[in-house]
């Protein structure tokens, strides 16, 4: 075998060597030392879990406890009794008639028992609307579903049917059972609310009456002939119709004009404040509240001026003309308004009292500087 010979065999015996320690290396040395650092990495992950899982028990522990005094009972005999009080308050406040009251148990798990009634009422569409309001501003630990209500028919009131379900729970471990008492948590809302009058539209505009198909227009009379009479002689022109005055601006910025009326045949402008004349009675308020538009009910108006003419009030909505006022009255009337109201029409506003949804509202007072009115007796300046 020459030189030359030899030195090939030798490295190529040299690379296999090295190629089958670097195989029994990864084997038995390398890849035993990355499944090990894959486990102890996942150890590791297991480990700060759990422990995160022990450091929030206490707080699990007392959002329990703190969920078991806002129950009604700590059995279900008297979760029973303290729905059942808690539900006719809420019902009469109302004015639902209340047809039934089922009692609904679930089965217990995990130290808790659902227990409630399945409620059937029949009354007004604000009625309704009242009682899920009042609901929405329960505070006690509740749950309200399978909500439906039906028109009656030949009615405008309505069938409604709900379940109001609650938690008994057992004490928790390690805490102090503690007292339950219902009448800590009062119903937050109140049917009087202003954030009521929000939904006044869904029974304003009664979206549950029944269909009633117009009957058909009557059958014309027969054309009869006749005779054209003499042309009259032709009408002198109309006089020019009378300026239309529309309300562009009801700003609520300091330095800057709260009424801008707007000439819509000159173009022109002229600023007006409260207190001031027009339509021959006294602008007594400006109000800034989001609400539907009488007039064009799927249209929204953000602000009205309210005007004052012998003992009635008007309104007229931000971009209306002053021919498209309306009369205010029942609870589209402010709250600062019902008190002057009263002392100009008595009568009138007694009727309203007994009548209609503004009786709930008898001992409101009129409040001054509310954030939806604007007062000031300064004069009218053009502009």
């Amino acid at each position: 075998m020459s030189s030359r010979e030899k030195i090939l065999a030798i490295l190529t015996g040299g690379v296999l060597a090295v190629a089958v320690v670097a195989m029994l290396v990864n084997k038995m040395i390398l890849k035993p030392l990355a499944t090990h650092k894959a486990a102890a990495k996942k150890l590791r992950l297991d480990v700060a879990k759990y422990e995160t899982r022990v450091n929030k028990k206490p707080l699990y522990v007392k959002s329990i406890h703190d969920r078991r005094l806002r129950t009604f009972g700590a059995t279900i005999e008297e979760a029973h009794r303290g729905i059942r009080a808690h539900l006719d308050t809420l019902l009469k406040a109302s004015g639902l008639d209340v047809g039934t009251l089922t009692t609904q148990r679930d089965s217990s798990r995990m130290g808790t028992t659902e227990v409630g009634y399945l409620i059937q009422a029949k009354g007004s569409l604000k009625d309704t609307i009242d009682f899920l309001y009042l609901l929405d501003g329960d505070q006690h630990l509740h749950r309200v579903d399978s909500i439906e209500w039906t028109p009656i028919a030949r009615s405008t009131d309505v069938n409604l049917k709900l379940r109001y379900m609650t938690l008994v729970i057992d004490p928790v471990k390690g805490l102090k059972a503690g007292k339950i008492d219902p009448s800590k948590f009062p119903v937050a809302s109140k049917v009087t609310d202003k954030a009521r009058r929000a939904y006044a539209a869904i029974s304003d505009r009664d979206l549950f009456r029944p269909y009633v198909r117009m009957p058909d227009p009557p059958k014309p009379p027969p054309v009869v002939k006749k005779t054209d009479p003499p042309k009259p002689p032709p009408k002198k022109p109309d006089p020019p119709k009378p300026p239309t005055y529309r309300v562009t601006s009801l700003s609520n910025f300091p330095g800057t004009p709260p009424i801008v009326l707007e000439n819509s045949k000159s173009g022109e402008t002229t600023d007006y404040e409260i207190g001031d004349d027009l339509m021959g009675g006294e602008i007594v308020m400006v109000e800034y509240l989001k609400r539907p538009k009488v007039n064009d009910p799927e249209d929204v108006s953000l602000s009205r001026m309210i005007v004052r003419i012998e003992r009635k009030y008007y309104a007229v909505d931000l971009g209306d003309a002053l021919g498209d006022r309306y009369e205010l009255s029942g609870d589209r009337m402010p709250l600062e308004l019902i008190e002057a109201h009263r002392k100009l029409d008595p009568k009138a506003t007694k009727t309203q009292q007994t009548s209609g949804p503004s009786a709930q509202r008898e001992g409101n007072e009129a409040k001054p500087g509310t954030e939806n009115t604007v007062s000031s007796n300064v004069g009218a300046r053009a502009r």
